[in-house]
């Protein structure tokens, strides 16, 4: 491979883009019968300038790519379209993860995924899914802020580029859009009443078209949530605007169904939430509310909240304090 080492002594590696290219060239002059001397020779007068660390390109690394002994992907990005592994996938980083390339460029680290989640069940069932897309990963354990935390850090270069290309991952979100969901329900969706919530506006726009759309379940509008206060070494700093989209009351079944979270505690409360929604009382205040059904759920939601809270833990079964 072609490297070089940076100021700490980690081996540094070009970028796969450029590999590629050169791996392709090198193809090339090949089929056309150069030798690995002329080839290097014509790779380094064309691409001197614009690749610098290009003077680092061994005959040895061209004469395996002539071979076909190695290539620049190599295993470690291998990527199996398994569906719907791969949408779950997709769902749970663009909800609770995020991807970024490592400015030291090293070898296994240069395209990071990074999923980092307080549910162990949630890191257990995003690793599940990753090796059924055989990418094989281990959970750590991580403390931040007093907080015990479950990570899941590596690097596949298909999958970050699928993972930063809009169009490209909708177009695997929409050949399983329910494993999207799934993913996306685990990392970001509420079972208190059921909803998802955002910074991100336009995907709550795209999940909302999906509900509609793809399994008919009825959603509110996208609503703008108040910005909470939080007090860090004596400053008050307001979170980013969020927003959120309800999902009808009536249709809480068939929700669970598609999403059936991984994390007990919200499988816990999704069913909970359905059997408030079955009750005589709460039905009657959501026809009631006509349009306004969204809001009436805000309403109840806060309710049932302070109730939890107080008990410490989710019970079996609510008092009726909707029915007010």
């Amino acid at each position: 491979m072609i490297s070089t080492s940076n100021k700490r002594g980690h081996a540094t590696y070009l970028p796969l883009e450029v590999r590629e290219r050169l791996y392709k060239e090198v193809k090339r002059l090949s089929e056309r019968g150069f030798g690995s001397r002329r080839i290097q020779r014509i790779l380094l007068e064309k691409y001197s300038k614009s690749v610098p660390d290009i003077v680092h390109l061994s005959r040895d690394t061209i004469k395996n790519w002539m071979k076909d002994k190695h290539n620049p992907l190599g295993r470690a990005t291998e990527l199996i379209e398994s569906y719907p592994a791969l949408q779950y996938v997709i769902g749970a980083i663009l909800s609770d993860g995020c991807v970024y390339v490592n400015k030291y460029k090293t070898r296994s680290t240069m395209y990071v995924i990074d999923l980092k989640v307080r549910d162990y069940e949630f890191a257990a069932e995003f690793a599940r899914n990753l090796r059924e897309l055989g990418i094989v990963v281990k959970i750590r354990r991580v403390v931040r802020n007093k907080r015990l935390y479950y990570a899941i850090v590596f690097s596949n270069y298909k999958l970050f580029k699928i993972l930063i290309n809009e169009r490209l991952w909708k177009k695997y979100v929409r050949r399983h859009p329910g494993g999207f969901l799934r993913g996306y329900f685990d990392g970001d969706g509420g079972s208190l009443l059921p909803h998802f919530t955002s910074k991100d506006q336009k995907m709550l726009r795209f999940i909302r078209k999906i509900l509609i759309e793809h399994f008919g379940i009825r959603c509110s509008r996208i609503v703008k949530l108040k910005p909470r206060e939080s007090e860090i070494d004596g400053r008050k700093i307001k979170s980013r605007q969020a927003y959120i989209l309800n999902i009808h009351p009536f249709d809480y079944k068939k929700l669970y169904e598609i999403v059936k979270p991984s994390i007990p505690r919200k499988d816990h409360l999704l069913k909970l939430s359905i059997e408030i929604a079955e009750r005589e009382n709460f039905r009657k205040r959501i026809i009631e509310a006509g349009d306004k059904w969204s809001e009436e759920v805000n309403i109840i939601r806060c309710g049932v909240a302070k109730v939890l809270r107080r008990k410490k833990k989710s019970l079996p079964s609510i008092p009726e304090i909707y029915a007010k």
